[in-house]
């Protein structure tokens, strides 16, 4: 490899990538449950996605609507508004994280009394998903040695002597845990989120430009620049970051930090397009179309003919599933 000290520039690290986290499952010695993603995080991190991503928000909230339709026909002993709140939170658990935990209460007699659906990202289970452990500390993103657990045992129809238990609804049966439908989709998420952070941050600040930034007083170590580079990451890069202005101290102007602006043709287009491509994949993570969201697409000629066999394919490869 080539010693840094030769080169004249350095390319900053990548934001997004580093920060996106996937949906790896641990096994860590004398820990009770299975973590999910890096530092125990993923759940937080695709939650978090879907309140940040609009087209995402709008996706999975317009089929919630569609899972529970006009009515919910109540059969059960339950009260009306009670099945209501139940199945609203049950298909948002499911399209967002691609399952749900359910807690079950009996009454003394081992009647079942009351059904709960827990904060996903409040559960962790162990490898064959017989123990469930609940902790508001996992949402909050607290170590585990610093979590009190409420433990669960898996929810047995049979067994009248069960106060409290977990039914666990999952949409893969290799895995420890769920994962979302839109997995695949994860970075057209992050890139339609990101583009409007960009923008929103860009109007503010009212400065952004593709930079050049060269340093005229010499080569520095290799561990200053490591330092240079960590501080331009964190301070200008981005989309958090866009449209920030940076202050410059020389000696004289003879050795100013020079900074040259790179002119990239089309830019305003390339992001159109960009965030067109996101949103475009993330229907087709769902099998969807924006029309039957109400949100408008570039093509007038989307009727209701067209509109019904959209519904009716949605309708039956995810709604009624869900239902």
């Amino acid at each position: 490899m080539k010693d840094k000290s030769n080169l004249k520039f350095a390319a900053l690290d990548p934001f997004i990538t580093t920060n996106i986290i996937k949906p790896t499952e641990t096994v860590i010695k004398h820990q009770d449950f299975v973590e999910f993603g890096e530092r125990n995080e993923y759940p937080n991190y695709i939650y978090d996605l879907y309140n940040e991503c609009n087209t995402l928000h709008s996706i999975i909230n317009g089929t919630i609507d569609f899972v529970c339709g006009d009515k919910i026909i109540n059969h059960t002993e339950f009260r009306d508004n009670e099945i209501e709140n139940f199945v609203y939170d049950l298909a948002l658990n499911i399209l967002i994280f691609g399952g749900a935990y359910i807690e079950v209460l009996r009454n003394k007699i081992g009647k079942i009394a009351r059904l709960n659906v827990l904060n996903f990202r409040n559960v962790r289970t162990n490898e064959d998903n017989t123990k469930f452990y609940y902790s508001k500390g996992f949402s909050e993103k607290k170590t585990y040695g610093r979590c009190k657990c409420t433990v669960y045992d898996k929810f047995d129809k049979d067994d009248k002597t069960q106060m409290q238990s977990i039914l666990m609804i999952k949409n893969i049966r290799t895995n420890v845990y769920p994962i979302p439908l839109w997995n695949a989709a994860t970075i057209s998420a992050e890139i339609d989120k990101n583009i409007n952070n960009f923008h929103l941050n860009n109007l503010s600040n009212g400065f952004t430009a593709a930079t050049v930034v060269n340093f005229n007083n010499g080569v520095p170590t290799d561990e200053i620049k490591e330092e240079i580079e960590q501080s331009f990451n964190e301070k200008f890069c981005g989309t958090q970051n866009a449209g920030r202005f940076m202050l410059s101290w020389n000696e004289d102007r003879e050795h100013a930090v020079e900074i040259e602006s790179l002119d990239m043709n089309n830019f305003g287009e390339q992001y159109t397009a960009l965030a067109e491509r996101a949103r475009e994949e993330l229907f087709i993570a769902f099998r969807a179309t924006p029309n039957l969201f109400g949100l408008p697409t570039q093509t007038t000629g989307f009727n209701q003919q067209e509109y019904d066999g959209s519904f009716k394919l949605y309708n039956k490869t995810i709604v009624m599933p869900i239902q």
